[in-house]
């Protein structure tokens, strides 16, 4: 229970990092694109203020650690000063700690309370809980009642579907990531490290950059995989099904996402049996911490001691400043690819609507608001200017002094709230981070073949809960190279032959893939296209 509590807060910090990175081509908290957005939102809220109807409360999910945030109610109180002439609505938060937190949607309704707003992706999947009953379909809702937000969000809506029905809100407009490596500044300096040229994502560029690591003299390793919760695969863009906390790929994967068509299971695949090879490979060199899975040795705590040198990574735009912000210790990056953009990342950080709401429409009128309202988003994320935070810049704010994150009042939680080309970012992010944002468009990188569907898990629940579970008893220890015997190495083997057969996982694979590969191929989907402008971008 406790490395998954520490696994839950690390998965945490990471999804921060892609919440970061919302937004459009604004560059001002105060100009003209926001303040029009804010009239427009304002007129026709007035207009269902004017009515005599009674305001309702709207519950929304506000994700953290468990630290307390004694200043809530006083942010509340602000809050409820923009949306009850706006449409009509108080906002009362509900506090639910990550590790908690799937638990507490997996309860929706069964303690007699309604939470209307929810993250539908930091700790299950937007597909699990509309299996499970507990989103509202948004349809008509959106139309009606969030048009600016619709507006803003274009493409990424495509990616809010399980079958022809909405469930979430994308919460990140500039989502994709770049593959790269990053590493610890000093760590470079100090020993003297030299960077290899002509990154690329290869095995041979890794292994040279590890061993220019460990002939420096460095006390310590070239990087972790940390728990082992991915089964990415050097050199491979990957379209990912079925990606939760735990387990990736449940229900199949493309393995090149820009040029595959067939979704096949990455773990019975020559591509990921060589890339566990390899990693046990590394472990034996000491080119990995041998034991990060069974001494707490995530990757953010790796970073803060500076027991690594770098980490292989997905980085998105907020990567660098918010691994620096979350550990003091400052890193630069080595992209090896351009920015891309899957289809399973956007549910990730989206938000949905409980089917305990009462009133949809106006937890939809809400979001609407959240995402076109600077100032809504910038209470809902750091309180009150003074008192939580002051500003360092158009964009930039900082802890007032005395206070930090250890006795703010409010701000601390996981979950962030809003456009981010338009609400504030804390130190040591900078002005120059804003422009970078549209490299992380939709609009700008390359999308995955099927991006705009999401599979209806529905009629295989009990299958993909079988091989999900299987996954999460294998994959770590294999992504760690923590296997002393070679043979085991091999997941085919091992995973579907031995340990699987005897869950039937074998058969629940090939009912998954039937069925998904059935859907996938309907006509009337549509699988959207966007391709990247040539020009390689550099983020670092």
């Amino acid at each position: 229970m406790k490395k998954l509590i520490s696994m839950l807060l690390i998965v945490a910090m990471a999804a921060t990092l892609m919440i970061g990175c919302g937004g459009d081509d604004s560059q001002s908290v105060d100009n003209e694109s926001a303040g029009n957005s804010e009239e427009n939102s304002s007129n026709e809220g007035n207009n269902q203020a004017a009515s005599d109807e009674e305001p309702y409360e709207i519950v929304v999910e506000l994700v953290g650690s468990g630290v307390a945030q004694p200043d809530t109610a006083l942010v509340e109180e602000e809050i409820n000063k923009i949306t009850l002439p706006a449409i009509n609505c108080t906002v009362k938060f509900r506090e639910i700690t990550i590790a908690d937190h799937a638990t507490q949607l997996s309860l929706l309704g069964t303690d007699g309370d309604k939470l209307d707003i929810v993250f539908v992706g930091y700790t299950t999947s937007m597909n699990d809980l509309v299996a499970n009953g507990l989103l509202v379909g948004l349809g008509d809702l959106l139309d009606k009642n969030a048009p600016e937000m619709l507006e803003k969000a274009g493409v990424l809506m495509e990616a809010c579907k399980v079958g022809d029905e909405y469930y979430c809100v994308p919460g990140n407009y500039y989502p994709a990531v770049e593959d790269a490596v990053a590493y610890l500044v000093d760590v470079v300096e100090e020993n003297n490290i030299e960077i290899p040229e002509n990154p690329e994502g290869t095995y041979e560029y890794l292994e040279k950059f590890f061993e220019n690591v460990k002939a420096s003299g460095f006390d310590g390793y070239p990087t972790t995989y940390g728990v082992g919760d991915n089964a990415n695969i050097v050199g491979k863009r990957m379209e990912q099904f079925g990606a939760n906390l735990l387990s990736v790929g449940v229900y199949g994967v493309l393995m090149d996402m820009n040029k595959d068509t067939e979704i096949v299971n990455v773990y019975d695949t020559e591509e990921y049996l060589q890339e566990c090879l390899k990693h046990k490979e590394w472990r034996d060199k000491g080119y990995i911490v041998p034991d990060s899975m069974t001494n707490g040795d995530t990757l953010f705590g790796a970073v803060m001691a500076k027991k690594i040198c770098g980490s292989i990574t997905r980085a998105n735009v907020s990567f660098l400043p918010s691994t620096k912000q979350m550990t003091g210790q400052k890193m630069k990056g080595i992209p090896f690819s351009d920015t891309y953009l899957t289809g399973a990342s956007i549910p990730e950080y989206g938000l949905g609507v409980t089917v305990t709401s009462e009133k949809p429409e106006k937890a939809v009128q809400l979001l609407n608001l959240i995402m076109t309202n600077s100032e809504l988003a910038n209470l809902m994320n750091y309180g009150i200017e003074g008192k939580h935070y002051e500003k360092v810049s158009d964009h930039i704010i900082k802890y007032p002094e005395g206070i930090d994150a250890s006795n703010v009042g409010y701000g601390i939680q996981i979950v962030s709230f809003g456009d981010s080309a338009d609400v504030y970012k804390r130190e040591p992010f900078t002005e120059e981070w804003f422009e970078t944002l549209d490299e992380y468009s939709a609009e700008n990188s390359d999308l995955s073949q099927a991006f705009g569907y999401t599979f209806d898990i529905s009629p295989v629940r009990t299958q993909v809960s079988a091989v999900s579970s299987v996954i999460q008893e294998y994959n770590p220890s294999l992504i760690c190279g923590m296997n002393e015997e070679r043979k085991q190495i091999n997941f085919t083997v091992v995973c579907v032959s031995e340990f699987a057969h005897k869950h039937n996982v074998s058969t629940n694979l090939d009912k998954i893939k039937v069925i998904y590969i059935h859907a996938y191929l309907i006509p009337g989907i549509t699988l959207l296209r966007i391709h990247r402008p040539t020009g390689r971008h550099l983020l670092w």
